[in-house]
């Protein structure tokens, strides 16, 4: 496949996710067009990416057409391994990254201190607009999960948030956590209760709402997904508005009922 250079340089600020920076790259090069393509995230800026958040980019990367998108391995990745008991692995391979003289096809370039928090509108991933441009839009269902924004740090970010706090009673709030072992950690720290005592519902680890399995939308209604795919009628409802958002949009807006800007967090 023809190699698409993706540079990233800076750091994401406060409340702007990896889920943005998806979002970015799919206002750029649209969900058409890109086959036989394939995706390099490189540059300054990947080091300052975790592993869950770099697999949030590239799961996305499936919404782009795109052949397969990769980021290089490096000391994110060891510690990544580490954590999971599987250091060893890491040193048997060594560090895998891009040749110093790597040729791209063609680059892009993002500055990720420059991003702000982005939403795909309905009914498309490319449909995207930057959250402030639609902040007040009214919903009525909020969900965090499916393969794309299910792992957890991004759940514990929404029990740092909801801790002590209730959702808006105009709001329908659910979690899928991504896995068994995510589900246990959360239950262990304490945070899965947070959540719960903030008003959400738990559901099965799986794909659930994102495939229309469960808790499809009136017809009509708003709902903020931090799922990857927002196609007409995928929710299991025709006339469904659901926009795709990261976790740090979603759990703002869980607290006011209406789109709102992570970063107005602080002021709640």
């Amino acid at each position: 496949p023809k190699v698409l250079g993706v540079k990233l340089e800076g750091k994401l600020n406060d409340w702007v996710a990896a889920k943005d920076v998806i979002l970015k790259l799919l206002s750029i090069l649209t969900t058409r067009g890109n086959v036989g393509w394939a995706v390099e995230y490189f540059g300054k800026g990947v080091s300052e990416l975790t592993v869950p958040q770099r697999a949030t980019i590239t799961n996305m990367g499936a919404e782009l057409g795109v052949t397969t998108s990769i980021f290089c391995s490096d000391e994110q990745t060891r510690r990544f391994l580490a954590a999971q008991k599987r250091e060893k692995g890491y040193f048997a391979c060594g560090e895998l990254s891009a040749d110093p003289d790597a040729e791209y096809d063609r680059i892009i370039e993002i500055n990720l201190a420059e991003l702000q928090p982005m939403a795909a509108c309905p009914s498309s991933p490319d449909n995207v607009k930057t959250v402030a441009e639609i902040a007040g839009i009214q919903t009525g269902q909020i969900l965090i999960g499916s393969c794309n924004n299910s792992g957890f740090a991004d759940l514990m970010m929404v029990a740092k948030v909801l801790k002590g706090r209730g959702i808006n009673n105009m709001v329908e709030f659910a979690i899928a956590p991504g896995s068994r072992e995510v589900l246990n950690m959360l239950a262990e720290d304490g945070a899965l209760s947070d959540i719960i005592s903030a008003g959400a519902r738990i559901l099965e680890t799986g794909c659930g709402p994102c495939i229309g399995q469960g808790l499809s939308p009136a017809d009509g209604m708003v709902s903020l997904r931090t799922f990857n795919r927002n196609f007409p009628g995928r929710s299991g409802t025709t006339g469904d508005q659901v926009y795709l958002v990261s976790p740090e949009t979603a759990v703002a807006s869980i607290l006011t009922g209406q789109i709102t800007d992570p970063r107005d967090l602080p002021k709640f």
